[in-house]
């Protein structure tokens, strides 16, 4: 009990200065903790947020990365089938079938598995002579296809009309006679 009675006397005597001491104290922890608190806050919802920053920085990546894969440019070649000889260039790619030409204006690309959907534009060749100031009437298409090893399959179909113009298969660098419309 005297020891009690000690620190009671020394609170009571004390107790402005003291009370006054205490309350900063305290205060100070209080806010070496809140800051403390905030900062682990902060750091958890910065790391929250960075995690997801860079996440998402991945995804994007890791998609750039499978459409990259995914699309690369047919190299400059030359495919012929039966009644079809296919050009591909570095601007366009030429098509010639017996009574008519295509066109495909840009590279030719195909996706990891060698498929490959272009639009162009598909020329009827008119029997007879043509006139010097006729204008050919070039009618859209789409070219799908898909390109395995030197083979190449390939169906040209008309937009407007859904009208499937022919199917065909070509192989790389096979040597073709058209006979053309006469």
């Amino acid at each position: 009990m005297g020891i009690g009675r000690q620190l009671a006397n020394n609170i009571d005597r004390k107790t402005t200065g003291t009370a006054m001491w205490n309350l900063k104290y305290l205060i100070a922890i209080l806010l070496v903790f809140s800051f403390s608190f905030q900062r682990v806050a902060l750091s958890q919802f910065s790391k929250d947020r960075i995690s997801a920053q860079v996440s998402q920085s991945r995804n994007l990546k890791i998609s750039a990365g499978r459409t990259m894969l995914q699309t690369k440019v047919v190299p400059v070649s030359n495919w012929g089938g039966n009644g079809i000889r296919i050009s591909v260039e570095q601007k366009s790619v030429k098509v010639e079938y017996a009574c008519a030409d295509g066109e495909i204006v840009g590279r030719l690309k195909v996706d990891s598995r060698g498929n490959f959907k272009a639009i162009g534009a598909h020329i009827r060749q008119r029997p007879g002579p043509i006139r010097l100031d006729a204008k050919p009437q070039r009618h859209p298409v789409r070219f799908e296809g898909k390109i395995v090893g030197k083979t190449m399959t390939l169906a040209v179909i008309l937009t407007e009309t859904g009208e499937n113009i022919g199917n065909f298969e070509l192989k790389r660098d096979a040597a073709v006679r058209l006979q053309r419309c006469l």
